[in-house]
Parts: structure tokens; C-alpha cells; sequence
């Protein structure tokens, strides 16, 4: 047990564990202080402005920080990492996002369950893109992919009839079906990158190259 407990305390000193708790600490503060202010972005073939609850964006930060905590000095060398290695990050990854998850929902309760529910759809939603962005580019820039999602939320969200599209999951309410569909599906998109090391792409890229020869 205590060999497990110095392998968690190794982990979370070469990750930064106390940089993602002051980062958390901070965007509560923030969520806390300005959560309640409205950002004013202009619509497409609109001539009025998007007002957008600051809070409603906050997941986006909250996720990207989470998959960020998987950063360290040694990304290069953790690569080749063992099964057992692998199995502390996938741990790490999935409480540090219970965590800010818990968060998010906890701020949000004074909104009411829904605003909390909507949030948490939303930190899966963007908790994939953060994933897959820190999987492409390095877990440092998980913010990159959830970042770019900005533009259409906020530009795009109205139709031609002044209704939220299906897929504005910022703003459509709890009860939007096709939004938790999203949520699902960037879900097991972030658990099959996850699941996708490199040796498990190169074993399968192997696997099928044989398979295609023995045609």
C-alpha cells in the first residue's frame, strides 16, 4: 500500500497536481464572481447580439484544464508507458474530471437542477473535445479543439427562426435529447482515444495490414 500511495504522490508531483488545483480554485472563483454576467456575441444574419451567460462557457475551461493534467516534464518518455503506468493516467484523468465535474455542478445548483444538469452535459461534451485535442496536439493544448467549438456556439446558435439549433448544447435546455446523444457519443470517442495508445495503434495497424496481405 505504501508503495502505491509514493507511486500517486510521484505521479502528481511530475504532473503539476498543484498547478490543476490552483487553476480549479481560480476558474470557481471566477465562475462564483462574473458567473452571472451576460457576453454579448453577434448572430449570424442577425442584427441583435447573442446574449450568453458567462457560466454557460465555464465547462469549456473546467474540461480543458482536467485533460491538461495529464501534461508533464516526461510526455515524451510516458509514450511507452506500461499497462500499469497506463492505468494510473486513465485513474488520474477520470477523477481529475469527477472532480471539476462536481464542481461545475455544485456552482450550478444555485441556478437550479437544470442549469446543473446542463452543465455536466456540457463538461462530457467538451471534456471529449479536450481529450482527443490533447491526444492530436499534446495534453498541454487540450484547450485547442474545445476553443474552436466558441465560434459556431455562439455565431451559428439561432436559426433562420430565432431558434436555438439542436446542437447549441450550451443553450438548449435539459431536456434536449439530441444534446445528450452528443454527449455520449464524445464520450466513447474520449474513452477509445484514451484506449488508442501507441503500441495499441501500431499492433492494430499491423493486424490489418496482415490481414489486407492474406487477400
Amino acid at each position: 500500500m505504501d508503495e502505491r500511495i509514493a507511486a500517486w504522490i510521484r505521479f502528481a508531483r511530475a504532473h503539476h497536481f498543484s498547478r490543476m488545483v490552483i487553476s480549479v480554485a481560480v476558474l470557481s472563483a471566477v465562475n462564483l464572481l462574473f458567473g452571472a454576467i451576460y457576453l454579448a456575441f453577434p448572430f449570424a444574419d442577425h442584427a441583435v447580439d447573442s446574449p450568453i451567460p458567462f457560466r454557460k462557457e465555464m465547462p469549456l475551461a473546467f474540461a480543458s484544464v482536467a485533460a491538461a493534467s495529464l501534461d508533464s516534464a516526461m510526455r515524451s518518455l510516458e509514450f511507452s508507458g506500461s499497462s500499469s503506468f497506463r492505468r494510473l493516467q486513465v485513474t488520474w484523468l477520470a477523477g481529475s474530471l469527477a472532480v471539476v465535474a462536481v464542481v461545475v455542478a455544485v456552482e450550478e445548483l444555485a441556478t437550479g437542477l437544470d442549469g446543473a444538469l446542463v452543465s455536466l452535459r456540457s463538461m462530457a461534451i467538451w471534456g471529449g473535445f479536450a481529450i482527443a485535442s490533447g491526444r492530436i496536439f499534446g495534453w498541454r493544448l487540450s484547450w485547442i479543439l474545445p476553443l474552436l467549438t466558441i465560434f459556431p456556439l455562439t455565431y451559428w446558435e439561432i436559426d433562420d427562426l430565432g431558434r436555438r439549433r439542436w446542437w447549441d448544447w450550451p443553450g438548449q435546455p435539459v431536456s434536449s435529447l439530441s444534446c445528450w446523444v452528443m454527449a455520449g457519443i464524445s464520450f466513447l470517442i474520449a474513452v477509445g482515444l484514451i484506449y488508442l495508445t501507441p503500441w495499441r495503434a501500431s499492433r492494430m495497424r499491423a493486424l490489418f495490414l496482415a490481414r489486407v496481405s492474406n487477400y
